[in-house]
Parts: structure tokens; sequence; C-alpha cells
């Protein structure tokens, strides 16, 4: 974390295609469509409303959700 208020890590290796899925989700949480900047004060809720999202797409598919987690702020 080494200064970072906020981190997404996983617990474990994840594929290419789950990171990219969980940042873009995340990301478009973030980042309200009248502001150009994140709002990263909200960054835990948008990565938690991505990861129910594709646990609800892919209820027997843990790894494209189950690795992901915030870390901070």
């Amino acid at each position: 974390m080494a200064g970072y208020p906020h981190v997404v890590v996983t617990l474990w290796p994840v594929s290419d295609l789950a990171a990219r899925t969980v940042a873009e989700g995340s990301y478009r949480r973030l980042v309200p469509e009248t502001h150009p900047r994140p709002d990263l004060r909200n960054a835990a809720q948008a990565l938690n409303a991505t990861l129910l999202d594709l646990r609800n797409r892919y209820p027997l598919t843990p790894t494209w959700w189950a690795a992901h987690l915030h870390v901070g702020a």
C-alpha cells in the first residue's frame, strides 16, 4: 500500500480478462458522467457493486469475483 489510500488486490492470480472486467466495472462506478475524475471516496463500494454483479452473472465461476478485495480508508 505504501502511501496509497485505496488498493485493489487479489488473493491469488486471476486471468487478465477477469482483472480487466473488475477494473472497468469499478472505474465506471467511480467516474461520474458529469466529472472526469474518479471519486475515490467510494472505491470500496464501487468494487463491491462490481463483484456482486459478476457473482450474480457467474455464480458457479468464483474465479471471476472471489479473489478481489479493497484495502484502504
